[in-house]
């Protein structure tokens, strides 16, 4: 990017920001039509970056909600991919990956009192020993293992800045847990697990799940949805295509024997997929499919699969507007 374009969009953000702080910005955004779905993942009380960048604070997820209410259109999924939009309004779907209990905790009360569609997407990783993300595993060894060299089944990392790196290959664990089946992940939770006390109350908002009995509940509302987000939140895209077909048929049969009802979504984990995942996804039922970005030029004119737009703490919240409706 040019010098004249970061002055640019720097002027852009100062604008933008001005506005909002004035209580001035339906100027930007009342003529402005079209439709957008929104991914978010996790809520905290403080908003705290520590460990990802990926939790908005309670307050702020309210007050951005509010926002929405007052100046969109906002539709739950199945509407949304049924075409349901109001020509007069922007249109938004709100949808929340991982299933993590600050969902059920914070997100889903402001969601049922505001009377607002949502849609949360979780994995089948209650069905196994260690409830946690692999994500989010990588992010608390990074952070709090207390030792610069680590072995998960049989491969060597050493710390090197903010990550751990198995210098024979060049990868970082991140990009090794991408890569690999969840097999590797398990042995990867183990050493966490062994190494961390993440019943830590300080910790619980930035890793634990749902629990069965809270996913259930969340099903009988009249405005949160349960999707599937897999089974092992393995990359779907990057294993072989057998297994990605037994963790879709896992994680459906899973939620609907837990809620008594048809699963017709799936949000991808970590935003991975292909052209024979999303084939094998539809032919198993479901009906709507969400990326974080479009990986074909095909998927633009697919009516079954859409991308998103994340939220994340690290932007402020007007100028994340703005992107969205561009």
């Amino acid at each position: 990017m040019s010098l004249i374009e970061r002055a640019k969009n720097k002027v852009t953000r100062t604008l933008v920001d001005s506005l909002f702080l004035l209580g001035q910005e339906a100027m930007l955004y009342k003529k402005k039509l079209g439709a957008s779905i929104l991914m978010y993942h996790g809520v905290d009380k403080s908003e705290s970056k520590k460990f990802n960048l990926r939790h908005v604070g309670v307050e702020n997820f309210k007050k951005q909600i509010l926002w929405l209410k007052t100046h969109c259109h906002i539709l739950s999924i199945e509407d949304y991919f049924d075409g349901k939009f109001n020509p007069n309004k922007f249109n938004v779907a709100i949808t929340f990956d991982d299933g993590y209990e600050n969902n059920y905790k914070y997100a889903f009360p402001i969601l049922e009192e505001a009377q607002i569609p949502a849609t949360f997407y979780v994995t089948g990783l209650n069905n196994t020993e260690h409830k946690i993300i692999w994500g989010d595993a990588n992010n608390f060894l990074q952070k709090l293992y207390p030792k610069d060299r680590l072995s998960i089944d049989g491969v060597e990392f050493t710390k090197q800045g903010d990550d751990f790196i198995n210098t024979e290959k060049n990868k970082s664990l991140s990009d090794c847990c991408r890569n690999s089946s969840y097999s590797f992940k398990e042995k990867l939770n183990s050493v966490l697990f062994s190494a961390i006390d993440l019943n830590d109350p300080q910790l619980l908002d930035y890793w634990k799940l749902m629990t069965d009995q809270q996913i259930k509940e969340v099903s009988k509302s009249n405005f949160v949805s349960i999707g599937s987000h897999g089974w092992f939140h393995n990359n779907l895209g990057n294993i072989e295509l057998n297994d990605t077909i037994k963790e879709i048929e896992l994680s459906k049969n899973y939620l609907e024997s837990l809620c008594q009802k048809q699963i017709k979504s799936i949000a991808y984990p970590d935003g991975s997929y292909s052209i024979d995942v999303k084939n094998a996804a539809h032919n198993l039922g479901f009906k709507n499919q969400l990326a974080v970005y479009y990986k074909h030029d095909e998927d633009t004119q697919d009516t079954g699969i859409e991308k998103r737009y994340g939220i994340y703490p690290a932007y402020s919240w007007c100028n994340q507007i703005d992107k969205m409706f561009e």
